[in-house]
């Protein structure tokens, strides 16, 4: 483990060399607790007549300790309030794609910002190898899928250009035509990159927030949270003496409190599976021989009831439809907010398994697809392959050719050879995924299968997914999505979802003729980034 703190640039972290994870805090000023004082100025404006600018001068001039003070204003005030004034920014980094899709997937209120993936080089294998001491056949089957990945990625990248600067007739000596070529070669060949690839993530939150983040990794089952967890805590409750010794001053750490790991959900969810299983068993699904952007139902009339339901059993068998009639409906929603009020209250949330709305949307789509529409605040979302407690084995229960997607570029009727080399690339790597599936089991835990299964999959891996959002929200994201800056994927996807809603919504009908056509042979919208 490597700590430093940088006080001309007001950086304190932590490294740990076995990983290479690290988290880092920028600081507002390294002299003093600024986060601290913030909350206890806040505190003390609450329950005063006073503006805040005399406020504050009452405090400079008697000396006050603000972080001591705090202790005090908790007992008869409550942590939680004081706690969400006091502004920290945190970057995680060198960590795997799956644990920022998590993060925000757990909580898309998040004010932060992951790297984006066009400005990195995911040709060298720089991934979360296996734990130390993991049985060697394991070791070489992950080896071998995560190389497959990344080599099928180097070498096509060249090519992908190439084709698309062909097709496309880019003028690579007019620069915003190069510009837009080098992003769409990357958003064509990006599908290779796996999650267990690392990226880094920047977070600002309340003092209150990182303490319910930590709480929450504490528990997780994968691994690497409960590493990350651990090492925050250590950064921003100053646990680490030779940080101290360095000059390091925590900036709220008084306030980042109640870390401890909390296993709600995960307790709740393993006795709501259990509960699952026994009344359900998957029909045959009719989603997946859809196309990969198109292939998703709309819902405008739903039964939340029903829907809880079904976030259990996707945990179980995410390629399923269920059969279940409405006595059982009542019956196992009766048994499930049982277990759920022993283990959540309203100081633990049950999380993205309970989110409904007014519109819901239920397909399949490509993992990168998705993670571009994560970071909607206003949507709610459930996603089976996020679900760190979920059945990772369900997620393959489905034949090769369905297991992935690709970027919308390759359906042009010139890219045919470069789409088949797209293919069977992906083909040989599930068949090497496979081999992984089968003998791993026997080789690692179930803990460690679970969890570097996942890193494993790819962004192009395509996956079940349920996003429900009111008029409003989905307008916001349609309108937005579509334009022709962003990723082919999802904007193909969100306009054709605008097009499912015009048939529902006369609403609808008047936005979408202000939205044109996404169309991913378009030469002018593919080097038009706007």
């Amino acid at each position: 483990m490597q700590v430093y703190f940088d006080k001309t640039l007001h950086i304190a972290g932590i490294k740990d060399n076995s990983t290479g994870f690290s988290v880092c805090t920028i600081l507002q000023n390294p002299s003093e607790k600024r986060a601290a004082i913030t909350a206890y100025l806040g505190a003390r404006y609450s329950r005063s007549a006073d503006a805040m600018i005399d406020i504050a001068r009452e405090i400079k001039a008697a000396g006050t300790d603000a972080a001591a003070r705090l202790e005090k204003i908790f007992h008869g005030y409550g942590h939680k309030s004081v706690g969400d004034m006091a502004q920290v920014f945190v970057c995680i980094e060198n960590v795997p794609i799956f644990i920022s899709m998590h993060t925000f997937y757990s909580n898309p209120v998040y004010s932060g910002q992951e790297r984006s993936t066009r400005f990195q080089d995911f040709s060298k294998p720089n991934y979360l190898k296996l734990p130390k001491g993991t049985d060697k056949q394991a070791e070489e089957l992950y080896t071998k899928v995560m190389n497959h990945w990344i080599q099928v990625y180097t070498q096509l990248k060249d090519k992908t250009y190439t084709v698309l600067k062909q097709v496309y007739k880019i003028d690579e000596n007019n620069s915003k035509q190069a510009s837009a070529l080098r992003a769409r070669a990357f958003d064509t060949v990006r599908y290779f990159v796996p999650l267990g690839m690392k990226t880094s993530f920047g977070i600002q939150m309340s003092a209150r927030s990182f303490g319910e983040f930590i709480s929450f990794l504490g528990a997780s089952p994968i691994k690497a949270e409960q590493q990350i967890a651990k090492m925050l805590l250590d950064l921003l409750s100053g646990n680490i003496k030779e940080l101290s010794k360095k000059g390091y001053i925590p900036e709220a750490d008084g306030l980042v409190r109640h870390t401890e790991p909390n296993f709600a959900r995960v307790k709740s969810t393993a006795e709501i599976l259990k509960l699952i299983a026994k009344y359900i068993k998957p029909t045959p699904n009719n989603l997946v021989s859809k196309h990969i952007t198109h292939g998703f139902k709309l819902f405008t009339k739903h039964d939340i009831n029903l829907d809880i339901i079904t976030h259990y059993a996707l945990m179980l068998y995410p390629n399923a439809n269920f059969e279940i009639s409405k006595e059982q409906v009542h019956e196992l929603n009766l048994k499930i907010g049982k277990i759920l009020a022993k283990y959540h209250n309203h100081h633990v949330q049950i999380g993205n398994i309970a989110q409904t709305g007014a519109v819901l949307f239920d397909g399949f789509a490509d993992l990168g697809t998705l993670k571009d529409l994560n970071r909607h605040r206003s949507l709610e979302r459930f996603t089976p392959v996020w679900e760190p407690s979920g059945n990772i084995l369900g997620e393959f229960e489905r034949s090769n050719k369905d297991m992935f997607g690709l970027a919308d570029y390759l359906e042009h009727p010139e890219l045919k050879e470069l789409r088949n080399e797209y293919k069977e690339a992906y083909l040989q790597g599930y068949e090497l995924l496979a081999e992984w599936l089968e003998k791993a089991p026997n080789l690692v835990s179930q803990e460690t299968f679970n969890e570097y299964t996942r890193y494993l999959l790819t962004h192009g891996h395509k996956t079940r997914y349920r996003i429900y959002g009111s008029l409003d929200d989905l307008q916001y994201t349609i309108n937005l999505r579509t334009r022709n800056g962003g990723h082919i994927a999802y904007r193909n996807l969100t306009y054709h979802w605008g097009k499912k809603l015009a048939q529902k919504f006369p609403l609808f009908e008047g936005f979408m003729e202000n939205i044109v056509p996404v169309d991913p042979f378009s030469r002018e919208q593919f080097i038009d980034r706007s």
